[in-house]
């Protein structure tokens, strides 16, 4: 088109006669044409390439899955989908456990979630269905209203692992991959748990083996409104192995708001197998070693690993709070006293000063900020010497993009904690 326009604009000046041009502007257009259905025909072999290319990754993932074996110990109907394989408990509605392989592909998948909820009918049984978590009824101006039955569809593999491939991350919202989860477990523990496991992928291009599930035992209770019955657990358990570094770990989680860092809920695979009752890696080589010890900070990036416990309430001084406290506070221009442990800290490359407490950047929870200028109050360098320190930091609690913060200009705001007491 630009070398079209280029032509006409010089007919004035290059003093090319009317048919010449028009002539020289149709082979422009035929060669425009030509490179046009080339470049369509180079897109349709490379989008085919692609699909070959997914459908035997996905074939040799399965495979993969096969060789590594299954979890046993459970009474369930397996089911294989592309990237996943299910043990369905019909008893209880919902799976014994999923098993799945998180390839470093998450890295660069760019498929996003699709939502597509649905039955699972592989499941001879068929599986739970939207009506066991919640109904979809009408007002009157026609607008629809989800009635909710207090409980989430908790993906037990998360979709998140499967963004690499359009099919395997569409399959991993059938309801047998589903179970109900309390909303404050679903949107924030469980999902920090399942970023640490693809983060780890993702840092280190080592990929894992990872079983999840639900405890289900008698007597559970039901989705009062659920139209299959669906048992509601009281626990739920990821287990990781890495066949590089043979490396393993497990976590139990309770089914409500878990308020602790998820190093917490670290155990090992052996504890995971007493508490579920699953042999959950009988193909493991050196199951000994791998299942009966684990260290939680082997799976997190280096600056992260000195992440603690907020302190408890008998842990601190009077009228203090601790880190995860100190957000009710942010904006309220009073004056408070917040404590934790220093666990990393930054000097900027202008002087200011940063510290983290309890969490690290980025994860953090609560920071203290040193500006250069006030620096000279200091009789030491803060980020030196507060480093691994606990503390207690005395300010108004102001947000720095949602997190709270205490801005300290003297040395006396800050005291260590055993001086506290």
């Amino acid at each position: 088109m630009i070398r079209t326009l280029a032509i006409l604009f010089l007919l004035p000046l290059t003093g090319m006669s009317q048919d010449k041009t028009l002539e020289e502007l149709k082979q422009v257009q035929k060669k425009i044409k030509a490179n046009e259905s080339q470049t369509k025909e180079a897109k349709a072999t490379l989008q085919h390439l692609q699909k070959v290319g997914d459908d035997l990754k996905l074939d040799l993932l399965q495979l993969e899955l096969q060789q590594f074996g299954y979890p046993e110990g459970a009474n369930g109907e397996e089911t294989r989908h592309m990237a996943m394989v299910i043990s369905y408990n019909e008893k209880h509605e919902q799976a014994n456990w999923v098993f799945h392989k998180i390839l470093p592909d998450v890295a660069e998948g760019n498929f996003t979630r699709t939502n597509d909820f649905r039955i699972d009918s592989s499941i001879s049984t068929i599986s739970a269905q939207q009506e066991d978590y919640f109904l979809v009824k009408t007002d009157a101006k026609g607008d629809k209203i989800y009635d909710g039955f207090g409980y989430d569809r908790g993906h037990l593999a998360p979709s998140a692992d499967f963004r690499w491939n359009q099919q395997a991350l569409s399959e991993s919202y059938f309801y047998s991959n589903m179970s109900p989860q309390d909303p404050l477990l679903n949107r924030e523990k469980w999902a920090e748990l399942e970023g640490v496991l693809r983060g780890y992928v993702i840092r280190t291009q080592h990929p894992l083996y990872v079983v999840t599930g639900p405890v289900l035992t008698d007597g559970l209770p039901k989705i009062a409104r659920s139209v299959n019955d669906v048992s509601i657990p009281k626990y739920y358990f990821k287990v990781a192995y890495d066949p590089i570094d043979g490396q393993g770990i497990g976590f139990i989680l309770p089914n409500n708001y878990c308020k602790k860092l998820i190093r917490k809920y670290a155990v090992s695979i052996d504890s995971v197998e007493q508490f579920s009752g699953l042999n959950v890696f009988p193909a493991i080589n050196n199951q000994e070693g791998v299942e009966s010890k684990y260290d939680f900070n082997h799976w997190l990036p280096e600056g992260q690993q000195n992440d603690t416990e907020p302190l408890s309430e008998s842990e601190l001084p009077k009228n203090a709070v601790n880190t995860v406290q100190a957000k009710a506070l942010m904006g309220s221009g009073k004056k408070a006293t917040v404590c934790g442990s220093v666990v990393s800290t930054k000097k900027s490359k202008k002087g200011n000063v940063f510290l983290n407490l309890d969490k690290s950047f980025p994860n953090h929870i609560f920071s203290v900020t040193i500006w250069n200028s006030n620096r000279v109050n200091f009789s030491y360098e803060p980020h030196v010497y507060l480093k691994n320190q606990e503390v207690c930091v005395t300010g108004k609690v102001k947000e720095n993009q949602g997190i709270p913060t205490i801005n300290v200009e003297k040395e006396e705001a800050i005291e260590l904690l055993g001086a506290t007491k």
